[in-house]
């Protein structure tokens, strides 16, 4: 199944880095939003199939070997330097709280919404997070790779669903805060 996400018009920044509102089939019941980064993350966190307090227990071959792949893809580079979430063994390659929450969602989602999600949308939702932890670093991650024209795992994940969302190189303008200072390093501990 493809979940759509057309929410925001395409080649807004803001819009395509930064989540508003509950995410779609888990935000419900896991009791998170985008709109409280904070408290979410340390929900999510606490399902880390490692650290967390209510660990994801990952039993088939399938769960594993597709939580390892998106965790692959993906990292908190900015807090800890980690250039992804989990080792190619799948055993945590941080133990950050940002690190520690995309993880749980990974393993969550793989878990529970196998079916709903596919690989690319499971980045995509840890995209979308990783864009609520590191607002600064993500934004102008964004804006960089849009003007270049080749994108990371992680952008590109976050531009699935935005027709268009690729404004650079002369082709458009789009939309990014009067400030970039303005946005935060980092939201949540460490």
């Amino acid at each position: 199944m493809i979940l759509a996400f057309n929410q925001y018009p395409a080649g807004d920044a803001v819009t395509v880095v930064i989540p508003r509102g509950i995410p779609g089939i888990y935000g419900d019941e896991l009791g998170v939003s985008f709109e409280n980064p904070v408290e979410s993350l340390d929900i999510l966190a606490s399902l880390d199939p490692t650290y967390g307090r209510k660990r994801i227990q990952l039993e088939t071959e399938e769960e594993i070997t597709r939580y390892i792949a998106v965790g692959s893809l993906i990292a908190c580079e900015y807090c800890c330097g980690a250039s992804s979430l989990v080792f190619p063994n799948g055993q945590a390659a941080c133990g950050c709280a940002h690190s520690q929450a995309m993880r749980g969602l990974s393993a969550y989602l793989v878990k529970y919404h196998g079916d709903d999600f596919t690989d690319d949308y499971i980045l995509r939702e840890l995209a979308r997070w990783k864009g609520l932890f590191f607002p600064k670093q993500m934004m102008t991650k964004y804006i960089q790779e849009n003007q270049a024209g080749q994108f990371s795992p992680d952008i590109a994940a976050l531009m699935l669903d935005f027709e268009g969302a690729r404004a650079g190189g002369g082709q458009g303008g789009q939309i990014v805060p009067a400030n970039l200072q303005d946005l935060p390093d980092m939201v949540g501990g460490c």
